[in-house]
């Protein structure tokens, strides 16, 4: 049994989340697209020339403040309960793929099968919520504000270049098209759903984990050409429940920014050199960075829940009746028994 739970993975397919984690992608893009179309046509037809690699400052202004309201909080209330949808979709699948790995899907002994589903129903029902409003957060503070964090701050970027000198004009041409990219945003939108899915599975993971009583798990990464030295390094490490249950609880309360703050990703290149020893590590849950391939599957567990015993139901007492006060006069023996009529007395 424990070779088995050794064997056990408790994130689902690598497919299956690629695909409802782009159709989250798809989903914000179709939002955000209409929107920052309008707002690119006014920035290149009034606000930058980059023909001429000149711009006007009080156009680029202007055109700021008028789409503002549309590509933060009108692009927010939009999106912000499909987000939270998904969510929930994640979470109900990593918990869903849990139990099928630990076996008890398929297992025998049904009244045990039937405990764990009633006890994880009960449990993970608020922390499938907390999840959702936790991503949902995420989105309608930091996430979603792609136009107030990152589009502005590219502006001026963008004017630094124009201002750095005589520029040709396939560079003007370069400049151009890498903003109208940036602000595009699927690449940003792509990594924001990844990321999103990925947590959601994780704390489904670690509220299955935590219910069925598993202690410890080890960070499994997908190796191949494309992982990075960050989750290699991090392959193989075991961590506690507990460790897990910790963060988690922390990352429930937390913005995405003080998220980063907090829980940095890891660097790819240094953090063999900073923990050598990835225990030591506050890496114990992924996801590691954006489309990080990383899971958690059980190692050490105290035992499988027993089925509750049934509590055997006591007959009712018996009422005290009140017994009257009467006197009770004493039997008397028994008279013997008549002489017959042929027998002589002794």
């Amino acid at each position: 049994m424990i070779e088995a739970i050794k064997a056990m993975t408790c994130a689902c397919c690598q497919v299956a989340k690629a695909l409802e984690s782009n159709d989250l992608a798809d989903a914000l893009k179709k939002a955000w697209a209409p929107r920052i179309e309008v707002f690119l046509q006014d920035m290149f037809n009034f606000g930058f020339d980059f023909e001429a690699g000149t711009y006007n400052e009080k156009a680029i202004a202007a055109i700021v403040e008028r789409h503002q309201e549309s590509l933060t909080d009108h692009f927010i209330a939009e999106t912000e309960d499909i987000v939270e949808e998904y969510a929930g979709r994640f979470y109900d699948r990593g918990l869903a793929q849990f139990l099928e790995d630990m076996g008890y899907a398929k297992s025998a002994k049904a009244h045990v099968q039937k405990d764990i589903y009633d006890d994880l129903a009960e449990v993970t029902g608020s922390t499938r919520a907390n999840c959702m409003r936790t991503v949902k957060r995420w989105h309608r503070k930091t996430q979603g504000k792609y136009f107030d964090r990152f589009i502005q701050i590219e502006i001026e970027r963008v004017k630094s270049k124009l201002d750095s000198g005589e520029l040709t004009r396939a560079t003007l041409n370069k400049i151009g098209r890498d903003y109208k990219t940036f602000c595009e945003a699927n690449g940003y939108w792509n990594s924001v759903s990844g990321f999103n899915a990925q947590t959601a599975e994780v704390f489904a993971s670690v509220d299955s984990m935590y219910e069925t009583n598993v202690t410890h798990y080890r960070i499994e990464a997908v190796v191949d050409k494309l992982t990075c030295d960050a989750c290699i390094h991090m392959n193989g490490t075991e961590f506690s429940i507990s460790k897990a249950m910790e963060i988690k609880a922390d990352l429930l309360v937390r913005g995405s920014d003080e998220l980063a703050e907090a829980y940095p990703f890891p660097s790819r290149h240094t953090i063999a050199e900073q923990y050598p020893d990835p225990a030591d590590s506050p890496y114990a849950i992924p996801p590691f960075h954006p489309s990080c391939r990383c899971r958690l599957v059980p190692t050490r567990y105290e035992s499988f829940r027993e089925p509750k015993p049934e509590v055997p139901v006591a007959p009712p007492p018996i009422p005290d009746i009140p017994v009257p006060n009467v006197t009770v006069t004493p039997t008397p023996p028994p008279l013997p028994s008549p002489i017959p009529l042929d027998e002589e007395p002794r």
